[in-house]
Protein backbone atom coordinates (compact mmCIF):
# COMPACT_ATOMS: atom_id res chain seq x y z
CA UNK A 1 0.00 0.00 0.00
CA UNK A 2 1.23 3.71 -1.06
CA UNK A 3 -0.65 6.80 0.51
CA UNK A 4 1.04 9.95 -1.73
CA UNK A 5 -0.22 13.95 -0.54
CA UNK A 6 0.14 16.47 -2.25
CA UNK A 7 -1.12 19.92 -0.69
CA UNK A 8 -4.08 22.32 -1.30
CA UNK A 9 -3.55 25.73 -2.39
CA UNK A 10 -5.06 29.36 -1.55
CA UNK A 11 -5.23 32.17 -4.60
CA UNK A 12 -3.32 35.15 -2.98
CA UNK A 13 -3.87 36.90 -6.79
CA UNK A 14 -5.56 36.04 -10.32
CA UNK A 15 -8.06 33.73 -8.69
CA UNK A 16 -9.96 32.62 -11.91
CA UNK A 17 -7.67 33.68 -14.13
CA UNK A 18 -6.29 29.84 -14.31
CA UNK A 19 -9.82 28.78 -15.55
CA UNK A 20 -10.32 28.06 -19.78
CA UNK A 21 -13.23 30.71 -19.51
CA UNK A 22 -11.23 33.13 -18.82
CA UNK A 23 -7.30 32.94 -20.17
CA UNK A 24 -8.48 31.96 -23.61
CA UNK A 25 -9.66 35.44 -24.16
CA UNK A 26 -7.74 36.94 -21.69
CA UNK A 27 -3.89 35.94 -20.29
CA UNK A 28 -4.27 34.49 -17.08
CA UNK A 29 -2.17 35.10 -13.89
CA UNK A 30 -2.05 33.59 -10.73
CA UNK A 31 0.07 33.43 -7.36
CA UNK A 32 -0.81 30.94 -5.09
CA UNK A 33 0.53 29.69 -2.18
CA UNK A 34 0.60 25.73 -0.71
CA UNK A 35 -1.40 24.98 2.89
CA UNK A 36 -1.68 22.64 5.63
CA UNK A 37 -4.49 20.55 4.07
CA UNK A 38 -3.60 18.17 1.36
CA UNK A 39 -5.29 15.42 -0.55
CA UNK A 40 -4.59 11.48 -0.38
CA UNK A 41 -4.29 9.25 -2.58
CA UNK A 42 -3.76 5.07 -1.73
CA UNK A 43 -2.79 2.41 -4.27
CA UNK A 44 -3.12 -1.10 -3.36
CA UNK A 45 -1.66 -3.33 -5.81
CA UNK A 46 -5.30 -6.49 -6.25
CA UNK A 47 -4.90 -10.08 -6.37
CA UNK A 48 -7.65 -9.82 -9.15
CA UNK A 49 -7.42 -8.14 -12.30
CA UNK A 50 -9.65 -5.33 -11.92
CA UNK A 51 -9.74 -2.08 -10.99
CA UNK A 52 -11.17 -0.47 -7.77
CA UNK A 53 -11.47 3.25 -7.39
CA UNK A 54 -12.80 5.09 -4.59
CA UNK A 55 -13.71 8.87 -4.26
CA UNK A 56 -17.04 10.13 -3.67
CA UNK A 57 -18.34 7.39 -5.90
CA UNK A 58 -16.73 4.21 -6.01
CA UNK A 59 -15.79 1.64 -9.38
CA UNK A 60 -15.11 -1.52 -10.33
CA UNK A 61 -14.16 -2.56 -13.71
CA UNK A 62 -12.29 -4.68 -15.96
CA UNK A 63 -10.61 -1.99 -18.02
CA UNK A 64 -9.20 1.27 -18.06
CA UNK A 65 -11.24 2.67 -20.80
CA UNK A 66 -14.53 1.88 -18.32
CA UNK A 67 -13.30 4.29 -15.61
CA UNK A 68 -15.76 7.15 -15.18
CA UNK A 69 -13.80 9.59 -13.28
CA UNK A 70 -11.86 11.28 -16.29
CA UNK A 71 -8.61 12.32 -14.20
CA UNK A 72 -7.94 8.25 -12.80
CA UNK A 73 -8.24 7.63 -16.72
CA UNK A 74 -6.08 9.17 -18.40
CA UNK A 75 -3.46 9.02 -15.96
CA UNK A 76 -3.64 5.48 -16.32
CA UNK A 77 -3.14 5.52 -19.99
CA UNK A 78 -0.79 8.11 -19.36
CA UNK A 79 1.13 6.28 -17.97
CA UNK A 80 0.48 2.80 -19.72
CA UNK A 81 -0.73 0.59 -17.45
CA UNK A 82 -2.36 -2.34 -19.24
CA UNK A 83 -3.38 -4.60 -16.40
CA UNK A 84 -5.71 -2.97 -13.56
CA UNK A 85 -4.59 -5.24 -10.62
CA UNK A 86 -5.14 -1.82 -8.32
CA UNK A 87 -7.27 -0.11 -6.09
CA UNK A 88 -6.97 3.58 -5.65
CA UNK A 89 -8.56 5.65 -3.06
CA UNK A 90 -8.77 9.30 -3.06
CA UNK A 91 -9.55 11.10 0.36
CA UNK A 92 -9.03 14.93 0.75
CA UNK A 93 -9.06 17.52 4.17
CA UNK A 94 -11.49 19.65 2.21
CA UNK A 95 -14.58 18.56 0.21
CA UNK A 96 -13.87 19.39 -3.44
CA UNK A 97 -14.88 22.60 -5.37
CA UNK A 98 -14.00 25.23 -2.46
CA UNK A 99 -11.36 26.32 -4.80
CA UNK A 100 -8.29 25.38 -3.33
CA UNK A 101 -6.66 23.23 -6.57
CA UNK A 102 -8.08 19.88 -5.34
CA UNK A 103 -7.93 18.59 -8.73
CA UNK A 104 -4.73 19.32 -9.28
CA UNK A 105 -3.60 18.17 -5.75
CA UNK A 106 -5.84 14.99 -6.98
CA UNK A 107 -3.71 14.53 -10.09
CA UNK A 108 0.10 15.41 -8.74
CA UNK A 109 -0.59 12.70 -5.81
CA UNK A 110 -2.10 9.92 -8.52
CA UNK A 111 0.23 10.16 -11.50
CA UNK A 112 3.79 10.50 -8.80
CA UNK A 113 1.98 7.31 -7.33
CA UNK A 114 0.76 5.44 -10.34
CA UNK A 115 4.60 6.13 -12.18
CA UNK A 116 5.93 4.87 -9.03
CA UNK A 117 3.88 1.52 -8.91
CA UNK A 118 3.47 1.42 -12.71
CA UNK A 119 6.77 -1.65 -13.61
CA UNK A 120 5.37 -3.61 -10.82
CA UNK A 121 1.89 -3.28 -12.69
CA UNK A 122 3.11 -3.96 -15.90
CA UNK A 123 4.80 -7.07 -15.18
CA UNK A 124 2.56 -8.45 -13.17
CA UNK A 125 0.93 -11.99 -15.13
CA UNK A 126 -2.67 -11.97 -16.12
CA UNK A 127 -3.74 -13.92 -12.94
CA UNK A 128 -1.29 -14.09 -10.06
CA UNK A 129 0.56 -17.14 -9.82
CA UNK A 130 0.80 -18.93 -6.57
CA UNK A 131 3.96 -19.07 -4.31
CA UNK A 132 5.15 -19.89 -0.92
CA UNK A 133 5.50 -17.12 1.26
CA UNK A 134 9.11 -15.62 2.37
CA UNK A 135 10.23 -14.78 5.27
CA UNK A 136 11.87 -12.06 6.07
CA UNK A 137 14.29 -11.39 9.52
CA UNK A 138 14.44 -7.43 10.47
CA UNK A 139 18.32 -6.27 12.08
CA UNK A 140 16.22 -6.62 15.48
CA UNK A 141 15.53 -10.30 14.66
CA UNK A 142 11.70 -10.62 14.49
CA UNK A 143 10.22 -12.05 11.73
CA UNK A 144 7.81 -11.39 9.29
CA UNK A 145 5.48 -13.21 6.30
CA UNK A 146 6.10 -11.55 2.85
CA UNK A 147 3.96 -12.58 -0.20
CA UNK A 148 4.86 -12.07 -3.60
CA UNK A 149 2.18 -8.88 -3.60
CA UNK A 150 4.41 -7.12 -1.25
CA UNK A 151 6.55 -6.32 -3.89
CA UNK A 152 4.42 -3.19 -3.76
CA UNK A 153 5.76 -1.52 -0.26
CA UNK A 154 7.43 1.37 -0.70
CA UNK A 155 9.88 0.27 1.31
CA UNK A 156 12.84 -1.56 0.19
CA UNK A 157 12.93 -4.95 1.71
CA UNK A 158 15.11 -7.95 1.07
CA UNK A 159 14.09 -11.71 1.99
CA UNK A 160 15.46 -14.51 2.45
CA UNK A 161 14.34 -18.04 3.94
CA UNK A 162 13.86 -18.53 7.38
CA UNK A 163 15.44 -21.62 8.40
Amino acid sequence: MIITCSPLRISLAGGGTDLPSYYQDHSGFLIAAAIDKYVYVNLHVTFDQKLIIKYSKMEVVQEIDEVKHPIIREALKFVGIGKPHLEITSMADIPSGTGLGSSGSFTTALLIRIKAISSILKNLPSRPATSKLSVWESPSGSRTNISPHTAASPVSVSSRMGG
